[in-house]
């Protein structure tokens, strides 16, 4: 029978001419090899699917090459064959993730005693190395320290931190980068054309965004796709909404649809289209997420910015046009409501509420403030007589204080407090706004915000979101209510009932406290 492989595995790098996105590192080590200068350890740390382990497989059949080539393997030789079929016993991968005990160190230590049995260095390749115990990496220091001129070290891991620093100051280390969006749709393309597999290019750079800088997570991707599309009513062909289906995300033109809906103001057109998406299955949190990867394609649209991979001709023309209706500011405040929306869905127990309102919002919340035409008011001192010439009508804007309700001055108060006043924010969201009057929004904590309550009455905390207030535009003063909770406690207080006053009382006694500001 045939051997069936993934398609990361065939198309897993196998000469450093292939690695692809790790050219600094890859010119570091050829060098290496190509001059006999190869240290004795090594840290390559980075993303999952970046290359790690592949490369350093290149590199233990390099360096044990019979005939390379400026550094190459040549991958003809006895040893290049036998590293490459992972037959030879000089060359030993071991998975810390599942072999991380001080007698698997023990046993490794005990193995290097031994020279290679056929190649000219003995290479340990240990995967997921911050997975080791404190253990195993005091047995693996020695070792690491003063190992023998025959054995080469190379561990791979995704959190370099984790590794104990007298681990990390004896290996030379190189920290593999994220492969950009454009390298893996290139490498897609390739292997659908090598493949024969059909695709639309819009379903590579979807997989490419989704893999976020891991080829190995777009090879597994496009494995999935082009299996099922056999299968499909696609014709076989990878497309976008194949991809999309199988990721569970909203494919790039039901993004824009959904997009053009939200920035035409459309209510109605939106919330049914999203109703839609979400009965064909798509989660909450993940709509909400789409619609924010569309709003940023927009708005670096509107900004010129060009992105990592090409879109199609009429994906581009629709974020032209929909860019071309609102300012970037607008569009950024419609940004903000689709990523909190995303964040919050991690943990809501009403995400589709959480959208809805998201929808909502930025279809009637961002609408710029009105101008009212009329001619300023004199004071009455200095009222003119009737015969007086008539003064100019003036534009005036209505201040934002007046113009907003109440409850959309102090939402974008609270949205400035979650990056501006982070440690208030939590409390200071749980409160309604009530009403605005005589510069001053008063703002009310029910019986369940107690906590909330107490910490926002704080001088301190009052002061915070005030300053919240005026960066959002409203130089307004913060009162906290709550006229149960004042009046309990005021009684509390005043009754010895609040525990911090029964300390005081049985401390100074009740005669010798006086309370003040009550």
């Amino acid at each position: 029978m045939p051997k069936i492989q993934a398609l990361y595995r065939i198309w897993r790098s196998r000469r450093f001419g292939e690695v692809v996105g790790q050219d600094a590192i890859v010119r570091i080590l050829r060098g290496q090899v190509e001059h006999n200068r190869a240290a004795h350890a090594y840290l390559f740390s980075g993303p999952r699917g970046v290359g790690k382990t592949s490369l350093a497989k290149i590199f233990a059949k390099a360096i044990n090459c019979e005939r390379p080539e400026h550094g190459e393997p040549c991958g003809a030789c006895a040893s290049c064959i036998a590293v490459a079929e992972e037959s030879s016993l000089d060359v030993l991968e071991l998975d810390a993730a599942s072999n991380n005990r001080v007698d698997d160190a023990r046993a490794l230590i005990e193995s290097v005693k031994y020279p290679p049995a056929s190649l000219k260095y003995k290479v340990y390749i240990i995967d997921e190395a911050h997975m080791l115990t404190t253990q195993a990496f005091n047995a693996l220091l020695k070792t690491l320290e003063e190992p023998p001129p025959y054995a080469i070290f190379i561990l791979a891991t995704t959190e370099p931190r984790k590794l104990p620093d007298t681990i990390l100051s004896r290996c030379q280390w190189h920290a593999f980068r994220r492969i950009t969006a454009q390298v893996i749709t290139d490498r897609l393309r390739l292997v659908c054309e090598s493949g024969g597999i059909l695709y639309e290019e819009e379903a590579l750079a979807t997989i490419a965004q989704y893999a976020d800088g891991g080829m190995r997570d777009a090879l597994s991707v496009l494995d999935v796709v082009s299996s099922s599309a056999s299968a499909s009513d696609e014709n076989g062909t990878v497309t976008s909404k194949l991809v999309c289906e199988t990721l569970g995300t909203a494919d790039p033109y039901a993004r824009a649809k959904i997009g053009g809906l939200l920035v035409r103001r459309d209510i109605t057109g939106a919330l049914e289209e999203a109703h839609r998406m979400l009965r064909a299955g798509l989660e909450p949190q993940e709509l909400a997420d789409g619609i924010a990867q569309h709003i940023r394609a927009v708005i670096f649209r509107k900004a010129g910015v060009q992105e990592e991979f090409a879109r199609e001709a009429r994906l581009q023309a629709e974020l032209d046009a929909q860019a071309a209706l609102l300012s970037t500011a607008e569009l950024l405040a419609i940004l903000d409501l689709f990523a909190a929306a995303s964040n919050v869905n991690k943990w809501n127990a009403n995400p589709r509420l959480t959208l809805e309102r998201a929808i909502l919002r930025a279809c009637v919340g961002a609408e710029p403030v009105p101008t009212v035409s009329a001619a300023p008011k004199l004071p009455r001192s200095v009222e003119q007589p009737s015969a007086a010439p008539i003064i100019e009508k003036k534009t005036v804007a209505v201040p934002k204080a007046v113009a907003a309700t109440a409850s959309d001055v102090f939402e974008k108060a609270v949205n400035t407090a979650k990056s501006k006043a982070p440690r208030i924010y939590g409390f200071m969201r749980e409160g309604t706004a009530q009403k605005i009057e005589n510069g001053t929004i008063e703002v009310y904590f029910g019986e369940g915000t107690n906590l909330q309550f107490d910490v926002m009455s704080r001088e301190a905390n009052i002061k915070l979101a005030e300053d919240c207030l005026a960066q959002a535009g409203f130089p307004l003063k913060f009162v906290p209510t709550n006229s149960k909770r004042q009046e309990r406690r005021s009684e509390e207080i005043k009754h010895g009932g609040d525990s911090y006053m029964k300390t005081i009382y049985e401390a100074f006694g009740r005669g010798n406290v006086e309370l003040v500001g009550e």
